[in-house]
């Protein structure tokens, strides 16, 4: 057999696995599993490959990151109350690095990368232990070639670091619930901080109590002696966060348990759970802006959709709905069931966020994504088997497979070599003209999408506009912020709001600046300065 041939069968179900994997939960012995330390290092290099691609293309931070950098300068400083009070562990690691001599942008792409490719080792892990080495061959290969996966893991966003967490969480979890002997208490003493610690950096990470607990819960079931082990096992688990919220409340301040007991996105869901109930007082930020205010409607669905595909990505979500068609019983099954449940449930709390702001990022999405590859590469390797049966006749079996295979290493490559930062680029190199031409800690008002990059760059205050408001509130926000400088976008901004502001800029005092000399600002932006500023 040849290495292409080799590689090729990975993608085609055997008999043996289109018979059904094994329960784990409910086996009394645990898998004997060989070393795999060459293939997790291929897998690796696999994943930085498109990864530092992107990280040597990306021109400015993201916006989040400029929050980010924010927070870190706050640690270096010794000023921790804004940073006890949005609380997670990137800021301080953000500022770690910082201090290591690295760049704010190359500390980003550092961390990012190290946590992006690392996750792989728990998630190859994870799935052999669930399935098999096969399944999680190709569910890493799927997650190094993840087209979203790959643009943000080198983002100066916490993401990739909840990917690690995540992960390492679900891995200890499945060994705590399954190993037979003493030994688990180790695991779930690292779940008492992996979960925490996952949960602190998105709030998502408190979604991984659902597995533990259904997985613990079935596995106590299977006798007197594993029900003995799994309670003391639990209790070790619940040591760690318990005397976490200890200290917390005791020498923590005020501003550390508000963090800590992170309440706004339970605040959400019981405002959602009002409107659905017809509570006439929900006021929501959507709402606000004109938007249409129910919780269930049209316009929020597409919205929903248009997140989840950006998110998900169109070919994964086919794959991965072919390996969910076609292992029904298998995802339904008690050992898989609760990882359904937690990826509902993080769709859900897109929907709600979607819904209380108007807004969502695509990688809220991804951590789907990663409990999905499992599904997706049963869907990849369902499709080289029917492929290898259509086309057996005419000797081309192997056409399938090797399509699919090229496609899983080449799509995150093509991703990272074609992801466009114009937009980002312009908005940056808005920021260091107005720093350049009117100098520093300038007021600049505009759309709170781009505002904190040109604020970055041009070390400037930031005042965000209402951009999509009525004319009349937009100009009444300008005259309160007594800008500097106005900038907006001309995609996002109304032809009214923006005539209006025109009309009105000789009474605000305000005066546009021509930008023919840059067509990609021209095209993008319409910007205002004080008529001051330009003597």
């Amino acid at each position: 057999m040849t290495p292409f041939t080799k590689f090729a069968s990975l993608f085609v179900l055997t008999d043996a696995e289109r018979a059904g994997f094994p329960n784990r939960l409910v086996d009394r012995q645990r898998p004997a599993l060989p070393q795999a330390w060459r293939t997790l290092v291929l897998l690796m290099l696999i994943a930085l490959g498109p990864r530092l691609l992107v990280a040597v293309r990306i021109p400015t931070p993201c916006v989040d990151g400029t929050r980010f950098i924010g927070l870190a300068e706050a640690w270096q400083a010794g000023d921790l109350a804004p940073s006890i009070y949005n609380f997670n562990l990137y800021p301080p690691i953000l500022a770690g690095l910082h201090h290591c001599g690295l760049s704010w942008e190359a500390a980003a792409k550092v961390w990012g990368l190290i946590c992006s490719v690392l996750t792989v080792l728990p998630l190859f892990g994870w799935i052999r232990r669930t399935f098999n080495d096969r399944v999680a061959v190709v569910g890493c290969l799927l997650y190094a070639g993840h087209s979203e996966l790959v643009e943000w893991s080198p983002e100066m966003v916490r993401d990739q670091t909840f990917w690690l967490l995540f992960t390492t969480c679900l891995y200890c979890q499945w060994r705590a619930a399954t190993e037979p002997g003493p030994l688990s208490y180790r695991h779930f003493f690292l779940v008492g901080w992996l979960l925490p610690l996952s949960a602190a950096v998105r709030f998502e990470g408190l979604f991984l109590l659902l597995p533990l607990l259904a997985w613990c819960r079935r596995r106590a079931a299977f006798s007197k002696a594993e029900g003995v082990r799994i309670r003391r096992g639990l209790i070790v688990f619940a040591l760690v966060p318990a005397t976490l919220v200890a200290l917390a409340v005791l020498f923590g301040g005020d501003q550390f348990r508000d963090r800590l007991l992170y309440l706004a996105p339970w605040r959400r869901v019981v405002v959602a759970w009002r409107s659905v109930f017809g509570a006439a007082d929900v006021v929501t930020p959507a709402a606000i802006l004109g938007e249409d205010a129910r919780l269930v409607s049209s316009v929020l669905t597409l919205k929903f959709l248009t997140v989840l595909e950006r998110g998900v990505d169109g070919l994964f979500a086919l794959v991965l709905a072919i390996g969910f068609a076609a292992n029904l019983r298998l995802f339904c099954r008690s050992d898989q069931r609760p990882i359904l449940f937690v990826g509902l449930i993080i769709a859900a709390g897109i929907w709600v966020h979607l819904w209380f702001t108007g807004g969502a990022s695509s990688r809220y999405s991804l951590p789907i994504v990663i409990l999905g590859v499992r599904c997706a590469a049963l869907g990849v390797m369902q499709l080289g088997t029917w492929g290898g049966l259509f086309l057996a006749r005419t000797g081309y079996s192997r056409i399938i497979p090797l399509a699919t295979a090229t496609w899983v290493l080449l799509a995150g490559w093509y991703s990272a070599a074609t992801t466009d930062f114009t937009g980002r680029r312009v908005v940056a190199e808005l920021g260091e003209r107005i720093r350049r031409d009117f100098g520093d800690d300038r007021i600049v008002v505009g759309c709170e999408e781009q505002l904190p990059l040109i604020g970055y760059y041009a070390d400037a205050r930031i005042v965000p506009l209402t951009w999509k408001a009525e004319p009349a509130l937009l100009l009444e926000e300008i005259v309160r912020a007594e800008a500097d400088i106005v900038v907006l976008p001309r995609r996002g901004t109304t032809p009214e709001s923006l005539a209006a502001v025109r009309k009105r800029q000789s009474q605000l005092k305000l005066a546009e600046i021509d930008l023919a000399d840059d067509p990609r600002l021209r095209d993008e932006l319409v910007v205002l300065a004080r008529t001051a500023l330009l003597r």
